[in-house]
């Protein structure tokens, strides 16, 4: 009888260890007068106790050593809290399975909450981590294994990073400083960045850059082509636009300057091809300079051994054109 009794107890044990202990166990269990008392396995041993008889409903005391390990809360053959000790008796995992489709995850260090996953249903999932002082670091959904939108947060409770996701592709970004002011804001297509703007303390965009693509005359093979075009915008304080450049494939292409008032001041072409009474030429730069009107009084034309100077009146006239080769 005794030797019954150990190998059941045993096979209890070894079942407990990866949280599955059966129903036909604890039927044993109950049956053998194993209920209400400690069982052993040399330094191991367990602390079963039948809470509700009705449900069917078993607490675990899982010792190593005389120290508690884990506790397991079993409830109509379903393991519906586990708890897991450190040395100094401090919680370090909890996990509860609130019903038939949510179950809930702690993880701790110290005494403090570190991690959290809530199980919604079979497709939803909230994941958090915390500071060292127990406030929400992060916060991630996640829809049927794939993150739907991640919020991080500064230690003063307020929003930090907020990023959304369609069909785990990224969709927006918003960035906070710690008074919950939106200091930018990136939007993607196709998962890649579209527009991105930076605003000031009170909101006023003083930055954007814009991704798109756009199609160029490929001289060499006679067609166009698409490339990718990247514009930066900068603003003053007042939102007005100060100045604005255009990159293709990462080289820049265009550059603006405007006046605080938005008039334009200058503006500079580049082309890797460009034709001069149906000569060809590489590598060309365009200046062009205005007034504190708008009005064009400069414009250079720049290639790799000369260039083109012109100067206007107020009416546009030129005035002085000039070609120097440049040695």
């Amino acid at each position: 009888m005794y030797n019954n009794k150990r190998k059941i107890a045993e096979k209890a044990i070894n079942q407990v260890l990866v949280e599955d202990i059966t129903n036909s166990t604890k039927k044993e269990l109950i049956e053998n007068g194993l209920i209400n008392m400690t069982i052993h396995n040399q330094k191991h041993w367990l602390w079963v106790e039948e809470v509700d008889k009705e449900n069917n409903q078993f607490f675990i005391r899982e010792y190593d050593n005389g120290v508690l390990l884990n506790e397991y809360v079993y409830r109509n053959d379903e393991l519906t809290l586990l708890k897991r000790y450190d040395e100094s008796g401090l919680i370090t995992f909890e996990r509860t399975l609130i019903d038939e489709k949510q179950s809930k995850t702690i993880m701790k260090s110290n005494g403090k909450l570190k991690y959290e996953t809530i199980e919604l249903d079979e497709n939803t999932t909230i994941e958090k981590r915390f500071f060292e002082n127990g406030g929400l670091a992060q916060e991630t959904l996640i829809i049927k294994g794939e993150i739907n939108c991640e919020t991080y947060y500064h230690e003063n409770t307020n929003v930090s990073c907020e990023k959304k996701f369609n069909y785990g592709k990224p969709y927006s970004n918003k960035q906070y400083d710690e008074n919950n002011n939106l200091i930018e804001q990136t939007n993607y297509k196709n998962g890649n960045p579209f527009i991105r703007r930076r605003y000031d303390e009170v909101g006023r965009i003083i930055s954007e850059d814009i991704f798109d693509e756009e199609y160029v005359f490929d001289f060499d093979e006679s067609k166009y082509k698409e490339v990718k075009k990247r514009e930066i915008r900068e603003y003053n304080e007042v939102g007005i636009l100060i100045y604005h450049d255009v990159f293709l494939e990462n080289d820049i292409s265009l550059k603006r300057a405007y006046s605080d008032t938005g008039i334009l001041l200058s503006e500079i072409k580049f082309y890797e091809t460009y034709f001069i009474d149906e000569v060809e030429y590489a590598d060309v730069i365009i200046y062009k300079f205005y007034n504190d009107f708008g009005i064009l009084t400069r414009k250079k034309l720049e290639c790799s051994d000369f260039y083109f100077l012109f100067i206007f009146d107020n009416q546009g006239n030129i005035v002085v054109e000039d070609f120097i080769e440049i040695q």
